[in-house]
């Protein structure tokens, strides 16, 4: 099982929005983002969730916060839509939660535990 909570679509994606200040020259972010590529060993293409999410073979759950101003909710959506078709992903979109609204979160407790249970119970695919 693969559950999600908050995640960001691609490592781009958010460098992109965590850099964009007007005292930042645009033409530095290509530079900036090779830096960390080359400090983290992996290329964001390798690692972003939204590519990653075609490699997995096992039921997913995407949780996300309608109000996430950190990760907007648009990135779950994202990884979604790259799913395999063979494997969808069930997604559950909190509403007026934020990024780190842990109290909103646990009000869905029941259903996130439901859903772990719902697929625990299954036959693994052959």
């Amino acid at each position: 099982l693969v559950i999600g909570l908050s995640g960001f679509a691609h490592p781009n994606l958010v460098m992109n929005r965590h850099l964009d200040r007007p005292w930042l020259p645009k033409v530095l972010r290509p530079l900036i983002m090779n830096y960390i590529q080359w400090v983290i060993g992996y290329r964001f293409e390798e690692i972003a969730p939204m590519n990653r999410i075609r490699h997995i073979r096992c039921p997913v759950l995407l949780v996300h916060g309608t109000e996430d101003t950190v990760v907007p909710i648009s990135d779950m959506h994202l990884i979604e839509q790259n799913a395999l078709p063979e494997n969808p992903v069930q997604l559950i979109e909190i509403e007026g939660a934020g990024h780190n609204s842990v109290k909103q979160f646990q009000q869905h407790a029941s259903e996130l535990i439901d859903w772990v249970h719902e697929h625990l119970n299954r036959t693994p695919p052959v």
